[in-house]
């Protein structure tokens, strides 16, 4: 599907959307992460997507690990991006922010290269967040 501007656009499909509530519905308690990754490729070249599953959320010294991903590979795993212009959706499962955190960091801490790295995302009562990336 293409949007304004010739952005390929990754997004939700029904399927996905009923599976993930349903696991959702599973969990008694947890933090979603709604992710919006534009990749603008002005050199045209193959460009890849994953995420760590070693991704945290942070506050001070306290961490979360990333619980699950949906719509985005686990490292090693890739998704390859090869359009010029591209936003991929992807929600990322944590367990519970401790209701003493009034602003956590989103970390995805992995071996080289600089992943994803949000800072000072401010805490909500419903545990659902939108970033872009």
């Amino acid at each position: 599907m293409f949007g304004k501007n010739n952005i390929s656009f990754i997004g939700w499909l029904p399927m996905f959307e009923e599976n993930m509530l349903k696991h959702a519905q599973e969990v008694e308690s947890q933090t979603i992460i709604h992710c919006s990754y534009f990749l603008n490729n002005k050199s045209k070249t193959s460009s890849w997507i994953n995420i760590w599953p070693t991704t945290v959320l942070r506050h001070n010294n306290e961490y979360l690990p990333m619980i699950m991903a949906f719509n985005i590979p686990l490292a090693p795993e890739k998704l390859y991006l090869d359009k010029e212009k591209i936003c991929l959706s992807f929600s990322i499962v944590f367990p519970t922010i401790p209701i003493q955190w009034v602003e956590f960091d989103l970390i995805e801490q992995q071996n080289k290269s600089a992943g994803i790295k949000v800072l000072k995302i401010k805490r909500n009562n419903k545990g659902i967040y939108k970033i872009i990336i």
